[in-house]
């Protein structure tokens, strides 16, 4: 099956479909012309699976208004972390703690090809490093 004949494959199953009187199982498919269906042997990430629920919480921080009370409000001694911010560490950890990845370089690992757009959810623009965040986490103290 060459390129061409791949992105018809879906709309010409659904003419056919719609030629003859469909069986029960066929009915309750609902053919539509327009989807399009590509394939290609490059490897694309998938989502995270947990990332909907990380979307869920941000949204749900931003809309009680605690990320920009978390941002105005929280200082530490040291200040500024590099680039970085103390809300851009309590993105990175929640993100991590919905994600329910065993450690985190599995959560770096799984988040590189989103950290744009995950970051985005809390309104930042960049992931911090790991480094960033093990000093980070070096110079919180417990009661913190």
């Amino acid at each position: 099956m060459d390129a061409s004949s791949r992105s018809l494959f879906v709309p010409r199953v659904a003419f056919l479909l719609r030629r003859r009187k469909p069986t029960y199982r066929e009915s309750l498919m609902i053919p539509n012309p327009c989807i399009e269906i590509q394939t290609t042997p490059e490897d694309r990430p998938s989502v995270p699976a947990w990332f909907a629920e990380v979307v869920i919480v941000a949204r749900h921080l931003a809309n009680k208004g605690l990320l920009d009370l978390f941002a105005h409000q929280v200082r530490l001694i040291r200040g500024r972390f590099g680039s970085y911010e103390p809300i851009d560490f309590l993105a990175l950890l929640t993100g991590y703690a919905v994600s329910g990845e065993r450690t985190l370089a599995d959560f770096f690992e799984r988040l590189a090809p989103f950290e744009t757009a995950f970051m985005a959810l809390f309104e930042r623009r960049n992931l911090p490093h790991r480094s960033s965040l093990s000093r980070f986490l070096a110079d919180v103290d417990r009661p913190a």
